[in-house]
């Protein structure tokens, strides 16, 4: 189709990381309308294939190659794709989470923030288009300087939602009790504390034998996880659960015993479990602040204050009200149509035929 190839890039690329599926949904596209194309990281999880080191990239490169570059964290990456000469580049921002959730718990990540932060308005004017997930990251781009943004949302790749659901896990927790879920990394900006907290006054005033599974990895967070134990352990709420790091077919059967799927994170650049939630029928109760509202639409069940104990009250209702819950289903499923892949992908090659 082209002598130049379309060039990914990023600073990490990890197994299951939302970032990082983006990237190799992209690689996929591109392959199939006959683009050759690439993707180079600095730090390269060994289970993904035909990732190649960064340090090879100036040499590789050519002058007609499309250079993208992902952006979610402070990189010395990102200063060496703003510096390659090639005229077009593009950035895609997944936003970078402000600093002060990092500061009391991790410093290493505090830093790498606030870095970023810094990094984005820096490079802004070495990018021809920056595109985010959601207008509340692309106000972000605008904001920092670039001159040319659009958004492009993220979208689900079938194929992982298809295998077989875990059976242990299916077995573990399908049996009759109500299970809150919450899936997204133990860091402090998703709030799992006022999850707990919500739990404990949904438990306290309306279902005793409720549970509340929190999916999702800690690494570089095993303060705040403490944190998060001790504060259940206060509260003495036995029905916390934190499974850590799963796999797809894991994460298939947590969403297949989930009755409410519950979020209070405070800063979202577009929230994948938001989708998924609506994917398998998994009523949505989140709080409507960050990239949360332009992910939801008018889809699920949105809150603006966290008043936990009428958060509670939400929670009964939805479990209880089958008219409301149902509505609150057919929203979801109405709402996923806007993330379609062949319509998404289709203004994916838009952007990248105006560069």
């Amino acid at each position: 189709m082209t002598n130049g190839r379309i060039i990914q890039v990023l600073p990490t690329i990890s197994y299951g990381d939302a970032v990082s599926n983006h990237v190799l949904q992209i690689r996929d596209i591109c392959r199939q309308s006959g683009w050759n194309t690439a993707i180079y990281a600095e730090n390269i999880d060994p289970r993904i294939a035909e990732v190649e080191r960064i340090g090879n990239l100036s040499r590789d490169m050519r002058r007609q190659d499309i250079i993208v570059y992902h952006m979610s964290t402070g990189s010395s990456v990102t200063e060496l794709v703003a510096s390659l000469p090639v005229d077009r580049k593009v950035m895609i921002y997944h936003n970078v989470t402000p600093t002060e959730y990092f500061t009391r718990y991790n410093y290493n990540m505090a830093t790498l923030v606030s870095q970023g932060r810094e990094q984005l308005k820096k490079v802004s004017s070495a990018f021809r288009l920056a595109l985010a997930d959601s207008e509340f990251n692309r106000a972000e781009l605008e904001a920092a300087g670039f001159r040319k943004t659009g958004v492009l949302p993220l979208w689900l790749h079938d194929d992982k939602y298809e295998s077989e659901p875990d059976a242990a896990i299916l077995e573990r927790y399908l049996d009759g009790r109500t299970n809150i879920l919450f899936v997204g990394r133990i860091v402090p900006n998703k709030k799992q504390e006022d999850l707990i907290k919500s739990f404990y006054y949904y438990k306290k005033l309306f279902n005793p034998s409720a549970r509340l599974l929190i999916v999702g990895s800690w690494n570089g967070m095993e303060e705040y996880l403490r944190d998060l134990h001790k504060f259940a352990s206060y509260l003495e709420l036995e029905d916390v659960v934190f499974t850590g790091h799963v796999s797809d077919s894991e994460l298939l059967a947590y969403y297949k015993v989930a009755h409410i799927f519950l979020s209070q994170s405070e800063h979202e650049g577009f929230c994948v479990p938001l989708l998924e939630s609506m994917r398998f029928g998994v009523p949505i109760l989140a709080y409507s602040v960050a990239a949360i509202p332009d992910t939801l639409g008018t889809a699920g069940l949105k809150f603006s204050e966290k008043d936990y104990p009428s958060i509670a009250a939400l929670m009964d209702i939805v479990s209880k009200r089958k008219d409301i819950y149902i509505k609150l289903i057919e929203s979801q499923k109405e709402r996923l149509k806007s993330f379609d892949e062949s319509h998404i992908t289709n203004k994916f090659w838009q952007y990248i035929n105006s560069l």
